[in-house]
C-alpha cells in the first residue's frame, strides 16, 4: 500500500487533486486501514473525511486499493519463492454480481511474469500455481513421481460429506474455467450478465466468451481489464442488428430466445415514403418469427389471421402514422372494422424499421388517448 502511495503513480495522482493535505489524510487512513486489517468499509468513512468525497466513491476507492494491494504483496511473496511457485491462477468470486470480465478469466494461468491487473471493485485473486513433487524431485535429482499432490480426491471428499448431485455440479462448475461455469447458468442468469444484445450474440456463436474482455490503462486507476462492447466483438453493422433482435424479444418475452427467423412484414408505398422520408431510413419493415408467434397468442381476442393479411397493406398506405410512445417509435393505423382500429407499432433504427407486435383498439378509445400525439401521414 505504502509503494502503491508513492510519488506519480495513479492512486497518488488521484489523491492529489484534491489538494496536497487532503492526499496526505486519505493515504495516511489507506495504510493505516491495512496495518490494522480494517475491512474497507471501516476506512471509506475516514478517506471520504479528507477528500470530501461521497461515502460510495471512497469505498470504491478503499475496496479497490486494498484489494490490489492484497494482490500485489501475493504476487511478491510468490516471486520470492519462485523455486516452489511457477505461476498463478485467476480466482473469481463466481457470486451473483461477478462480471462477464472476472467470470471469463476464472481458471485462466498466468506465468509469474505477468500481474494481476483488474477493474475498480473486482473481488478477484491470484491463487498460486506450484510446481509438482515430480517437477521439484528432478530439481534435485529425487524420483519424487509417486508422491500423491492431490490429497483425497474429490469424488472421496464429496462421498464423506453426503453431497448431492447438484453441490457436485456446482462445485465441478466452480473449480473448472470460467467458460465451464458461464455454460452452467440458466439463459436468464446468462442474459443478465452479458445483456440481452450481447447475450444473442453468444448464443449464435459470433464470438467466444473467452474474448469478452480487453486490457486497458487508466490515468486514475493505472493498468486494468474491461468488458469489449458488442460493436469490438461483431462489427458495428452486428452489433446493430442484434441490439435490435434484443429489442424486440424484450418486448415480447424470452421463452424462445435461441434462433428466430425474419421476414418482411411490408414496403412503404413511394408516396408514404415521400411524406414521411425524414423520419424513416429504410422502405422495408421487417417482422421476427417470434413477434409473428406473440400476437397469435391474442387469438381469442381478435382475429390475428386476419390482421396479417392485412399488414403489408397497412405498411404500404396506413389510415396514419403517428408518433409512438418512444422517441424511435411510430405508430401505423388503419381500419379493422367498423368499431375498431388495427394498431401496428413500429421501431424505426438507423437502416432498419421493426415490427413490434399488433392489436387492435376501440376507435373512440384510440381516438381519447391518441388524440394529441403527432401526425406524420393521414390517407386522403
Amino acid at each position: 500500500m505504502v509503494g502503491m502511495n508513492q510519488i506519480d503513480s495513479p492512486l497518488r495522482m488521484l489523491f492529489r487533486s484534491f489538494g496536497a493535505a487532503s492526499a496526505q489524510m486519505a493515504s495516511d487512513a489507506l495504510i493505516e486501514g491495512m496495518i490494522l486489517g480494517y475491512n474497507p468499509r471501516k476506512v471509506a468513512p475516514m478517506v471520504r473525511d479528507a477528500l470530501g468525497i461521497q461515502l460510495n466513491r471512497a469505498l470504491t476507492i478503499c475496496r479497490t486499493e486494498v484489494l490490489r494491494a492484497h494482490r500485489e504483496a501475493a504476487h511478491q511473496i510468490y516471486a520470492e519463492n519462485a523455486d516452489v511457485v511457477k505461476g498463478w491462477r485467476w480466482q473469481a468470486a463466481l457470486s451473483g454480481n461477478t462480471c462477464a470480465v472476472c467470470i471469463s478469466l476464472h481458471g485462466r494461468e498466468f506465468p509469474m511474469s505477468e500481474k494481476m491487473s483488474s477493474h475498480p471493485n473486482c473481488r478477484c485473486c491470484a491463487a498460486p500455481i506450484t510446481y509438482s513433487w515430480e517437477e521439484l524431485g528432478k530439481r534435485f535429482g529425487v524420483d519424487w513421481s509417486g508422491v500423491d499432490d492431490a490429497g483425497p480426491s474429490f469424488e472421496e471428499l464429496a462421498k464423506k460429506y453426503n453431497m448431492s448431485p447438484e453441490q457436485i455440479a456446482r462445485y465441478r462448475a466452480r473449480t473448472g474455467t470460467g467458460v465451464d461455469y458461464f455454460k452452467s447458468l440458466t439463459p436468464e442468469e446468462q442474459r443478465k450478465i452479458l445483456g440481452n444484445a450481447k447475450w444473442l450474440a453468444w448464443k449464435e456463436g459470433k464470438f467466444a466468451f473467452d474474448d469478452i474482455w480487453k486490457s486497458t490503462w487508466s490515468d486514475e486507476w493505472g493498468a486494468g481489464k474491461a468488458a469489449a462492447s458488442l460493436n469490438e466483438l461483431v462489427g458495428e453493422d452486428e452489433a446493430k442488428r442484434y441490439f435490435t433482435l434484443a429489442s424486440l424479444k424484450k418486448s415480447v418475452g424470452w421463452a424462445d430466445a435461441g434462433e428466430d427467423q425474419t421476414f418482411i412484414a411490408g414496403k412503404l408505398s413511394e408516396f408514404v415514403r415521400e411524406k414521411i422520408g425524414d423520419i424513416v431510413s429504410s422502405d422495408t419493415i421487417n417482422m421476427t418469427n417470434s413477434v409473428r408467434e406473440h400476437v397469435q397468442k391474442h387469438s381469442n381476442e381478435f382475429d390475428v389471421e386476419r390482421a396479417f393479411t392485412m399488414l403489408a397493406g397497412i405498411i404500404d398506405n396506413p389510415l396514419y402514422i403517428m408518433q409512438g410512445k418512444k422517441s424511435n417509435s411510430l405508430q401505423f393505423v388503419d381500419d379493422f372494422d367498423d368499431k375498431f382500429f388495427v394498431l401496428v407499432p413500429i421501431k424505426h433504427l438507423p437502416e432498419e424499421m421493426w415490427v413490434e407486435t399488433i392489436f387492435i383498439e376501440e376507435k373512440n378509445r384510440f381516438l381519447r388517448r391518441w388524440g394529441k400525439r403527432t401526425v406524420y401521414y393521414e390517407r386522403k
